[in-house]
């Protein structure tokens, strides 16, 4: 996912603004910039709504709904930057990232599934409208490349590395 200080595309943007458009209120401003989105309105107000029922939910569990959107925030909340991880694992059909990123948010059992289920949706509505997020980060190790030739005659396993060249 894109860093705080960075826009990001256009997927995660619509992404970002469905996940925060749960916190707000029943009668969602129709903004100027979901004009270009109206064909697949009724998509994203569905998936708006079953991430406030959500959010709903752990507040009603957990005393604090998700921290999404909070007042005078600039970046992205670590909640924020979870969800859009899970949706890009669920259209990636990553289901152990997707399951782990959920656990995270939410040890109740209950409410990792519907969040799981949430994200899935979400991945799924955005491809189906044309817009993919990007996958989630590997795990692999970062070496730069030198440190690459060194990590080869330590016997330390390279393969999965990749190569950060200057």
């Amino acid at each position: 996912m894109t860093d705080s200080d960075e826009k990001g595309s256009q997927a995660e943007q619509l992404a970002l603004w469905i996940i925060r458009s749960a916190r707000r209120g029943p009668g969602l401003p129709f903004s100027v910039w979901m004009t270009g989105h109206r064909d697949h309105w009724r998509d994203l107000q569905s998936i708006i709504a079953l991430f406030r029922d959500i959010n709903r939910d752990f507040t009603a569990r957990r005393g604090a709904g998700l921290d999404i959107a909070p007042l005078s925030q600039l970046g992205m909340t670590v909640e924020e930057r979870h969800l859009l991880r899970a949706a890009a694992a669920a259209q990636a059909e990553d289901d152990a990232v997707l399951s782990e990123l959920t656990a995270m948010l939410c040890p109740h059992p209950a409410l990792v599934s519907a969040l799981a289920d949430a994200a899935s949706m979400l991945g799924a509505v955005l491809a189906t409208h044309g817009y993919w997020l990007p996958k989630p980060d590997s795990d692999c190790r970062r070496l730069p490349g030198p440190a690459l030739s060194v990590a080869r005659r330590r016997s330390t396993t390279w393969d999965r590395a990749d190569i950060m060249w200057p």
